[in-house]
């Protein structure tokens, strides 16, 4: 599993690391497998100083490394440090934190360009403004659309409850979670719809569902959140420019029914799939 992007000379996970070991005490991480995308403190520098130069008035703009390099196992890390402190100490093993555990959605990737997936960019931000800077060497990307109504709204529901003292940790996750899915909605309602249908079709893979090597049970929500975008905007044009053919959706209408919980959205895509069906099977007589 990926973890985020850090600059490994300067991270809080390493200064963790180091702290242990001066005191003498077992080096915790999270578990095994778990991989971080390091960076250099100059790497870090050179996005910093290049934002300067990209930033415009008014627009959200990101820079992000193009190669992010070979991902880096945690328990590498420590294994490193503790090799280099020259102390005899145990590594532990505390497990995933509530909450800290994400599914992976292969939809969150551009699988038409394989070759430039890059796990800090996801597949909205690919198709929306997204550049090579001229030296080759990082990606451009602005933020999607979304609505600033709705992010007001819920960074003060957010202020509200991280205001209120008594409110137990599990409570301001859950809080936490809703606002990221209010604005997640906010961002899907205003992308392109064929641009969903695609993100739906990569993240559901009806090959790879059938191998066992995608768990949607896990991504139930973004797909309820993605299916529930296309209201009133699945047409035959949106189809066309998603380049999937009437049988490539219903082969993932047929994964998607294997969830139960999302069967009211997946009956409205079927009426659209069965009426496209029909236009163009009366097409072909």
């Amino acid at each position: 599993m990926f973890e985020s992007e850090l600059v490994l000379d300067n991270s809080a996970m390493c200064q963790q690391i180091d702290e242990k070991i001066q005191q003498a005490r077992p080096v915790n991480i999270h578990a095994p497998d778990r991989y971080v995308i390091g960076q250099t403190a100059e790497e870090a520098v050179h996005l910093l100083m290049n934002a300067l130069i990209f930033s415009e008035p008014g627009r959200l703009i990101f820079l992000v490394a193009r190669n992010l390099g070979w991902p880096t196992e945690s328990l590498e890390v420590a294994l490193y440090k503790i090799l280099q402190s020259g102390r005899d100490l145990p590594v532990y093993f505390q497990g995933i934190p509530l909450g800290y555990e994400e599914p992976f959605f292969p939809g969150q990737m551009d699988w038409d360009n394989q070759a430039e997936i890059n796990t800090l960019v996801n597949a909205l931000e690919t198709s929306y403004n997204s550049k090579v800077s001229s030296s080759g060497d990082m990606i451009v990307t602005e933020v999607n659309p979304f609505s600033m109504a709705v992010l007001n709204e819920q960074v003060a529901f957010l202020k509200a409850l991280s205001e209120d003292q008594t409110l137990p940790e599990d409570i301001l996750r859950q809080g936490l979670g809703e606002a990221v899915r209010e604005i997640a909605r906010s961002v899907f309602l205003q992308a392109l719809p064929y641009r969903i249908l695609k993100i739906l079709w990569w993240g559901v893979n009806p090959k790879r569902f059938c191998r066992d090597e995608i768990l949607l049970p896990r991504c139930q929500e973004i797909i309820r959140l993605l299916l529930e975008s296309l209201h009133d905007r699945l047409t035959s044009d949106v189809v066309r420019a998603s380049n999937l053919s009437v049988q490539n959706l219903m082969d993932m209408l047929a994964v998607l029914a294997t969830l139960p919980s999302i069967q009211n959205e997946v009956a409205y895509i079927q009426t659209v799939v069965n009426s496209l069906a029909s236009e163009r099977a009366g097409i072909l007589r």
